[in-house]
């Protein structure tokens, strides 16, 4: 998250988007576990940091995060 939005606007915007996954991957990390408080109804996913993840999509095993960036 960047420090251009509070934790609030970015609950909002995934309570509007309603996206079926959620993976926080970029800034402050005690906001990042805020959000995830926040939302109740989703499984929120925040990697460790220079943990891999990867994407299965149709079988097909994809790099999708080569750099996990918070603040601690």
């Amino acid at each position: 998250m960047s420090g251009h939005v509070s934790v609030r606007g970015v609950i909002d915007l995934i309570k509007e988007l309603n996206p079926e996954n959620i993976m926080l991957v970029h800034g402050d990390l005690e906001a990042s576990r805020s959000v995830e408080r926040g939302i109740k109804d989703k499984k929120v996913f925040i990697p460790e940091i220079d943990e891999k993840v990867y994407l299965i999509d149709n079988g097909e095993k994809n790099f999708l995060v080569c750099n996990i960036n918070f603040l601690r």
